[in-house]
């Protein structure tokens, strides 16, 4: 539960503070007082599953080569696919020639054979198959070309402002993405597609007779680490989108360019463990969720409820919540009609008096105007005792 909220605070934040996109991403969590680790690394960052904040970077925003990272867009687009069109998650893909083609890890498919599609992203999951890769690509986008024309379009969709892609496996020259942008690509595979991400966890896959291991070495480490992908390319260096669960919550770490497959695999495992010794996660409100009641003036109703236009997620150092205000303004009053969602307020959270979110409060239910009847009642009503102003919503403990 959130602290206390001193009442003379309530009606204290003045608007215009920069709000937060959806989802809370982007946002820098407060420092702990622990410093984070010093990994081998070109670019990294460590983010909270579920609200996107950033616990810990280095040049999260440093453009280097995907490598294999690539393929959790490819795999963004499948799902994407698989979800729009259930059927064709059972569906057989022939094999073109292009796929063949592919060089590096590869499942060794051969042209006009035909295989299934969860195969194939099982193969380009667990193995990296670069094969597996393109005859995706192929299957869902039309061609190469087309895919990746696509995935530069959902990643813009994303807000991965720093990412180009060049191919669906990762291989092709001129391909750029961030720390920022992966982990970023990571939390809506997560949260978009829970049913599919146990792909990314496991740990082997047979096919045609070959036994293939998954390369995130992590899997095996007891740490909680479930998925998501490793990539390597000579001229980026060894790469590693790690996201583990512990005791309810889900971190992100994202190692770019570390000098082995080692350190990589330590960095991400450093920066994990930090982020769950050192920070807590906290749901302060969800969605819909009354924050305060507006009274409204002529309505079938004499309030409506002023609600989050998103789940208010924060995290914070170990012991911070005590450090955390919240504020909010509203509508002190309203007018019928009063339209869901229509804007009412912003509901602000300081941390050791400093904004650190803001998120907009809306009219979490309709108020149409109200009849002769409702008109009368409300008269009454306040005549007995008086609505008063916008009041905070009382909490269940």
């Amino acid at each position: 539960m959130p602290p206390a909220v001193p009442r003379a605070w309530l009606w204290a934040l003045a608007w215009g503070l920069a709000g937060a996109s959806a989802w809370g991403e982007g946002l820098r969590a407060p420092r702990a007082e622990a410093p984070p680790p010093r990994l081998e690394a070109r670019a990294w960052v460590l983010v909270d599953a579920a609200g996107g904040w950033r616990l810990a970077e280095k040049a999260p925003d440093r453009p280097l080569p995907p490598a294999s990272l690539a393929k959790l867009m490819t795999a963004y687009l499948a799902f994407r696919r698989l979800a729009d069109e259930p059927g064709s998650a059972g569906r057989m893909v022939d094999i073109p020639a292009a796929a063949v083609a592919a060089g590096g890890a590869r499942l060794y498919l051969r042209a006009g054979e035909r295989v299934g599609m969860e195969d194939l992203l099982a193969g380009m999951l667990v193995a990296s198959a670069n094969d597996a890769a393109r005859a995706l690509a192929v299957h869902l986008g039309g061609g190469l070309e087309a895919f990746t024309a696509a995935m530069n379009r959902t990643a813009a969709e994303l807000g991965m402002q720093a990412t180009r892609y060049t191919g669906p496996a990762g291989l092709a020259p001129g391909a750029r993405t961030t720390a920022r942008d992966t982990a970023r690509l990571c939390r809506a595979l997560l949260a978009e597609f829970p049913a599919r991400y146990a792909l990314f966890g496991r740990r082997r896959f047979e096919f045609q007779g070959l036994t293939f291991y998954n390369r995130n070495d992590l899997l095996w480490a007891g740490a909680g680490v479930d998925g998501l992908k490793t990539g390597q390319l000579r001229s980026a260096g060894f790469h590693l989108a790690a996201s583990a669960r512990r005791g309810g919550r889900r971190l992100i770490a994202v190692v770019l360019g570390a000098p082995d497959a080692a350190a990589r695999r330590r960095g991400a495992l450093a920066l994990l463990d930090y982020g769950f010794a050192h920070y807590r996660s906290h749901r302060l409100y969800r969605a819909g969720e009354a924050v305060v009641r507006v009274p409204v003036e002529g309505g079938s109703r004499r309030q409506v409820a002023a609600v989050p236009a998103r789940p208010v997620d924060v995290t914070l150092p170990r012991g911070g919540l005590k450090m955390l205000a919240i504020h909010f303004k509203a509508r002190s009053r309203l007018a019928a009609p009063v339209a869901a969602g229509a804007p009412l307020g912003r509901l602000t959270l300081l941390y050791r008096d400093t904004p650190l979110l803001e998120v907009p409060l809306v009219a979490g239910g309709a108020v149409p105007r109200g009849n002769l009847l409702h008109r009368l009642w409300h008269r009454l009503q306040a005549w007995l005792g008086p609505d008063g102003e916008a009041a905070p919503a009382a909490r269940s403990k």
